[in-house]
This record gives C-alpha cells, structure tokens and sequence, in this order.
C-alpha cells in the first residue's frame, strides 16, 4: 500500500472511531437530559443551577389541542367571522386539495380577554407540544 492509502485508511478508521463516540455520547446525553427534565418537572423548576454555577433552563414549546379549541366557534363572546378575519382561525377548504382547518394561536390568544369561557377553553387546550434544555 501507498502512503496515501494508508493515510486515507487512517483517516477513516479515526473518522469511524470518533462517530462511535459521539453515537454513544449522544445517547448518554440523551438519557440525562430526558432524567433532568423529569426531575425538573416533577420539582416544578424551569431552571437549575449546576455545580459550576452554570445554568440549565427547561424550554417548553405549547401546543393546543385542536379539539377543544373548536368550542371557541360556539361561545357568545366571539363570533366564528371574527376569528376567521383576524386570521385566528382558518376553516377548512380547498384549493388544489382539501386544506384542513387551523388555529394562529398566536391572534386566537388575544380573544381570551373577551372573558366568559374563551381563556378557560384556550387553556384546557394547551399542553406541552415539545421541552428541550438550554
């Protein structure tokens, strides 16, 4: 074999050593972050500071239930035509396909100040769509 062959051999070989590592590093990160999460969840804790003084924050990302939040279209405070011209909400409909309906929760939220059962419909249908630690 060449030098150069044995080069790229080399390089190979500490490519595929390294990617192992990292394979196995990230799945042991993975099982202490999915631990640390939990234990900050059942703590109650959106942050905790390690013994270095370095802080990790827990990042939640909402999601709202699409079914509860159809019961918006049916309560007093805010009509069905409002939602749609805010842009809050978008029936379904077809273009070339048909489009399913969706929520901007971003303008629907802002009609949780009208009061009566609109904060309380938007908040039951609420979870946690994603968490992930800074």
């Amino acid at each position: 074999m060449t030098i150069e062959v044995q080069s790229l051999q080399s390089l190979a070989s500490d490519y595929l050593s390294v990617r192992r590592i990292v394979e196995e590093q990230s799945l042991a990160l993975k099982d202490i972050g999915g631990e640390l999460i939990n234990r900050m969840k059942n703590g109650k804790a959106s942050e905790v500071v390690d013994i270095n003084g370095e802080i990790v924050s827990l990042v939640t990302t909402p999601g709202y239930d699409e079914n509860v939040l159809v019961r918006l279209l049916e309560v007093d405070e805010v009509s069905s035509e409002e939602l749609i011209r805010s842009g809050a909400f978008t029936p379904a409909h077809q273009e070339t396909k048909t489009v399913p309906a969706k929520w901007n929760m971003t303008k629907a939220k802002s009609f949780a100040k009208r009061g009566g059962s609109v904060p309380q419909i938007i908040d039951e249908a609420r979870y946690v769509k994603s968490e992930r630690l800074e």
